[in-house]
């Protein structure tokens, strides 16, 4: 790795870095756990470009730190190429944030109600959405994260799940009642 990435986009009419889409906010946090070893290699890129001003990396984090962090987002990324599910957009989109998802997780639902993108797992995808999601007013992140609470809150909260038990045992007791009825 080395020197700036630069990509032209079929869809956009000038080549757009992942790094320019960056410089449109004051601080990229960049975290998670090492698990390829690219850490040092993007720790020298960031040196080397000059943006240790502007670019954390701070490892895994956990608990308060991650609550920290997800709450003073203005946009949430996770940009992978194959994930299960990826329970941290979920976490991102329950405090409100707007998240641009890769298609490489099951989130093409954020793009449909208007929560964020879900994007592919590429530079010139990542690039487009980053500059599109940093160049809207705090009012219409907002928007969008409040949309992504809802989404999260409507198919994934704890009430889903109960009330699916609750149904489950009602209709046990239902077949239970009918059998003994029966029998």
């Amino acid at each position: 790795m080395g020197g700036e990435w630069r990509v032209t986009s079929p869809d956009a009419d000038e080549s757009l870095s992942l790094l320019d889409s960056w410089s449109l906010s004051p601080v990229l946090v960049i975290a998670g756990s090492d698990l390829i070893g690219y850490r040092k290699d993007v720790e020298r890129m960031v040196r080397d470009l000059g943006l240790e001003d502007s670019v954390v990396i701070t490892g895994e984090v956990r608990g308060e730190m991650k609550d920290c962090l997800l709450a003073n987002a203005d946009v949430f990324v996770l940009p992978s190429y194959s994930e299960n599910f990826g329970i941290v957009v979920a976490e991102a989109m329950a405090w409100g944030r707007p998240v641009i998802a890769s298609t490489g997780m099951p989130w093409k639902e954020v793009a449909n109600v208007g929560a964020g993108w879900w994007v592919e797992p590429e530079e010139g995808s990542l690039a487009k959405a980053l500059a599109e999601a940093l160049g809207k007013g705090q009012e219409e992140l907002q928007a969008m994260g409040a949309r992504g609470r809802a989404l999260v809150s409507e198919r994934y909260g704890w009430s889903v799940p109960a009330n699916r038990l609750i149904s489950s045992y009602k209709n046990i007791l239902a077949t239970d009642k009918e059998d003994k009825r029966l029998g």
